[in-house]
């Protein structure tokens, strides 16, 4: 064989050689191709939660109030007092400078009261000079010098004349202290009163608790839903006990405790002595549950239908469903802290849920 086509065939052998291997390299270093993708998994953790439904109402509580004392003191009103209660020994207004003194008693003051006096009158007064610490002695209903040296005593303290004398007009009696302070129309500040106007007002006790709801609004109420009626720091619990409707069909519902009392229970005294006034209350459509809580979108059902979760840890674990509100659902069967995935798609999209506010017994 000639020399030359030696040296061409060892020339293609090599430069195969040399591409083989640089074929092989790219295949080696080329990145793998992705297969179809793979799901990634959403986890939430279990957190404790309290869910109810609630519907803001307004109740109405009404009471006849009428006038538990008459002024009895003539000239220009120079006091009304700022406290939102009258206490036992507290001014409820003064007149020309002589303050109206508040004591507990079933039996009005009807005269003045000094040294020899006697009758129930004065049985109610040293009852009262020994509650307010002022009378240590008996209350035998006679006005002697030991009860005129306490009546001083308190006459110094509320600022009225010290001269041992009840005078007709500067003490009045209340069957239940403390109330809440309500005064005549006629007794305001600066105002001329000449006797005989109403003085301190108080409730008869005949109180009504109300509330009154448009047709769609009473519709979205269960027939035996209980309502929930606000005042300052305390919840009460109240239960319809009949409706009735008004010419444009609107509902009012009657309310009473859960006992068939008075909503207000054990404080009732502590509400104003008005008329008419509206408290915050709402119906409840669906009770408070409280507990460990999840997405409702990670609660799975077995083919026995049986609902159970997936834990993080691959675990299975059966569920109860106590209740379930806006995407969140209160169960037992889990413990907060535990991780839950959710199936494939199911998103965590939650809507806002207030916590329930606490109820008091009723």
């Amino acid at each position: 064989m000639p020399r030359p086509r030696f040296w061409v065939a060892w020339a293609l052998v090599v430069v195969v050689a040399i591409a083989a291997t640089w074929w092989a390299c790219l295949i080696a270093l080329a990145p793998p191709q992705s297969g179809p993708p793979v799901p990634s998994r959403t986890v939430v953790t279990v957190s404790n939660a309290t869910i109810g439904r609630t519907l803001s109402v307004g109740v109405t509580m009404s009471q006849p109030v009428v006038p538990e004392t008459t002024n009895l003191l003539a000239g220009v009103v120079t006091m009304v007092a700022s406290e939102r209660q009258l206490a036992e020994g507290n001014a409820a207004y003064a007149v020309a400078g002589v303050p109206v003194v508040v004591v507990r008693g079933r039996a009005p003051f009807f005269r003045d009261l000094s040294i020899g006096s006697q009758g129930e009158d004065v049985a109610i007064l040293q009852r009262a000079l020994k509650r307010l610490d002022y009378f240590d002695g008996a209350d035998d209903a006679k006005f002697g010098t030991h009860t005129r040296d306490a009546v001083k005593a308190m006459q110094r303290a509320s600022g009225q004349p010290v001269d041992g004398v009840v005078h007709l007009g500067q003490l009045v009696a209340l069957p239940t202290l403390p109330v809440p302070l309500r005064l005549g129309s006629a007794i305001r500040l600066g105002a001329l009163l000449s006797g005989g106007e109403d003085g301190v007002l108080g409730a008869t006790g005949d109180r009504s608790f109300y509330t009154t709801l448009s047709p769609d609004r009473f519709a979205q109420i269960p027939t035996d839903a209980p309502f929930l009626v606000h005042y300052e720091g305390d919840t009460w619990t109240a239960v319809a006990r009949n409706t009735s409707l008004d010419d444009n069909q609107n509902v009012t519902i009657q309310l009473s405790g859960a006992d068939g009392g008075a909503v207000c229970g054990d404080r009732c005294s502590d509400l104003p002595n008005d008329e008419k006034f509206t408290l915050r209350g709402e119906a409840v459509i669906a009770p408070s549950v409280s507990g460990p809580a999840v997405a409702a979108a990670g609660i799975r059902t077995d083919s026995a239908g049986s609902a159970y979760v997936l834990l993080a840890s691959g675990e299975k674990k059966s569920i109860t469903v106590r209740a379930s509100q806006g995407g969140i659902a209160v169960v037992d069967g889990v413990k907060a802290g535990e991780k839950v995935v959710l199936p494939e798609g199911a998103t965590t999209q939650l809507a806002p849920v207030a916590p329930s506010p606490s109820v008091s017994p009723p």
